[in-house]
């Protein structure tokens, strides 16, 4: 064989080896990325779960900063905000933000357990939303304080007027 034929040869070999070697990195970027994009789609989910737990946290911070509370008192608050996001069609942030509308406008913690009830049932009715919702409720609560209307009397009567 001669030396020309030995070198082409060897580069034949060499370009067989390396270039196998080069698909093997093409295959394993192609898998990283795979990879990449499967880890996204799983963690997205956990990640909108955690950025609502910072809105509520920071919701109640808010009914927390205004409501000079008990601990017990704002326990309560939290954990009907928390059960009003678990079982309807409003958030946990949603009842927070409720909560804080009807605490501005003098009602005590009891007040607000009892009111935001009512004040999902006007929303709900109305296409409000539900802090809208609590802003209506207590004004109108307050304006009508001498004759002593429930929060059930003033959405009903919100509701007849509609």
């Amino acid at each position: 064989m001669s030396k020309i034929q030995t070198v082409i040869t060897a580069k034949d070999q060499a370009s067989s080896v390396f270039g196998g070697f080069g698909g093997s990195v093409v295959a394993l970027n192609q898998g990283l990325e795979l990879t990449a994009k499967i880890m996204s789609g799983l963690t997205a989910p956990f990640a909108s779960v955690v950025e609502e737990g910072k809105q509520f946290e920071s919701q109640m911070a808010a009914v927390k900063s205004i409501s000079k509370t008990t601990a017990a008192e704002f326990t309560a608050l939290t954990d009907e905000a928390k059960r009003i996001g678990a079982t309807t069609a409003f958030s946990a942030v949603e009842a927070g933000e409720a909560m804080e509308s009807l605490k501005r406008a003098g009602q005590s913690t009891g007040q607000i357990i009892e009111t935001t009830g009512k004040v999902m049932d006007l929303a709900a009715a109305q296409g409000l939303e539900l802090g809208r919702a609590a802003d209506v409720v207590a004004v109108q609560m307050n304006i009508f304080k001498g004759q002593a209307l429930s929060a059930q009397e003033v959405v009903d009567l919100m509701n007849k007027t509609a």
